[in-house]
């Protein structure tokens, strides 16, 4: 079972919904008073009556979120988590929020690093390795003379040191799982898997000296870089940026100490922002529990602040 899956057993099914891409997220009423003013542009332009603006109070206009989805759905929210990664912020954080999100948030988006690193899986049909091998490693000569920071993209695998032996076989069958990271790795999503496979397979057989090696039955890998919801494996604390980036992307909006608007509109998870654990699928799955519990204590201590008798 999934970690995915485990986790949301408990969860009404009809409550998910899966594959609905989000085009924008509007918060602090900024869909209502859009919309305010749509109305009162097509007013003034049907009856002439340029004097008269809208006495509606934007509080009195609804839910202050509004998740507007590609497929032109609107959704009306108390409270939404984001948990787009690092990536997928830097690329669209100024069309996904409205209003746009706060200078100091923006600037640890663009602070924090985030890079690619991908896996490759090898199956093959029989071992060629002896029993005892847990890895090959591969060594390259001129690496001391490389002068830019990546190779060039027909020479992407040379960013490849190393294929590991996944046990048991019972588990995985023959399995050989190999890394590739950076500029390097997004080469490497550009090719199909039969290229993937024949450059792979003639690295295998040049480093073990054996030509015999055959191709493998299936290559399975990661597209991390080229996936436009992730656009990028995890985060980094990169030059320039510490541990306080991750902890302000994390705060939520708005600003407890700015407005005196419905507080925890949007709340932001994700390994990015955990401090601690960055870069970890726990350090994801703690960010959630995070503003979940968030959450739960502004609740709590509503309903307490309601229930509890003034003593007189």
């Amino acid at each position: 079972m999934k970690i995915v899956e485990l986790l949301a057993q408990d969860i009404p099914s009809h409550t998910i919904c899966l594959g609905k891409p989000v085009r924008h997220i509007h918060w602090n009423y900024s869909a209502q008073h859009q919309e305010v003013i749509a109305k009162n542009s097509d007013n003034n332009h049907n009856d002439n009556n340029y004097g008269s603006q809208s006495r509606e109070e934007p509080f009195s206009l609804g839910r202050p979120v509004c998740v507007e989805c590609e497929d032109e759905e609107w959704i009306t929210a108390d409270h939404v988590i984001v948990t787009a990664s690092l990536g997928v912020l830097k690329q669209n954080h100024e069309a996904m929020f409205s209003p746009s999100l706060p200078e100091d948030k923006v600037l640890a988006i663009e602070r924090l690093g985030i890079s690619t690193t991908n896996k490759i899986f090898l199956e093959f049909e029989e071992p060629f390795w002896s029993p005892e091998c847990n890895s090959i490693q591969f060594v390259w000569e001129d690496e001391a003379q490389l002068e830019q920071l990546a190779y060039p993209e027909e020479l992407w695998y040379k960013k490849i040191c190393s294929f590991d032996v996944l046990y048991p076989p019972e588990r995985y069958g023959y399995m050989l799982s190999g890394w590739i990271c950076g500029q390097e790795a997004l080469y490497m999503e550009r090719c199909d898997d039969e290229t993937v496979a024949e450059i792979c397979t003639d690295l295998l057989r040049r480093f073990t000296g054996n030509p015999d090696i055959p191709k493998p039955r299936h290559v399975l890998r990661s597209s991390w870089g080229s996936n436009p919801y992730i656009q990028g494996s995890y985060s980094f604390t990169r030059v320039g940026s510490s541990g306080a980036d991750c902890e302000r992307l994390s705060m939520p909006l708005p600003y407890a100490n700015s407005t005196k608007a419905p507080p925890l509109q949007v709340l932001f998870a994700g390994e990015a922002t955990h401090r601690k654990y960055y870069s970890t699928t726990h350090g994801a799955l703690l960010s959630g529990q995070r503003e979940a519990t968030r959450l739960m204590d502004m609740y709590q201590d509503l309903h307490k602040a309601e229930t509890t008798t003034p003593n007189i």
